[in-house]
């Protein structure tokens, strides 16, 4: 359904490799299947490296751990289909 928000999921149904979102927005209800994320494979966070300055020894890369924004943090997308090209 179109407009459409992560924000409006009210329940998330996982069993094994399946799942099923459960959306309330604009005074309806309904269920739509869903996939991993690809961005953080399911994780619901994802890591990315940022560098830290450090004037004595050179410097390092530390990893830092932030909420995936595709899914939320769910670790799930709905899954609209096969996408197209």
């Amino acid at each position: 359904m179109a407009g459409v928000q992560m924000s409006d999921i009210r329940s998330l149904y996982i069993k094994g490799d399946t799942a099923v979102f459960t959306f309330h927005a604009h005074g309806q209800k309904w269920e739509e299947p869903a996939k991993k994320c690809s961005t953080c494979h399911g994780n619901g966070e994802v890591t990315a490296e940022k560098a830290v300055v450090d004037y004595v020894n050179g410097g390092f890369l530390n990893d830092s751990i932030a909420t995936c924004e595709d899914c939320d943090s769910y670790g799930w997308v709905p899954d609209y289909g096969p996408e197209e090209e």
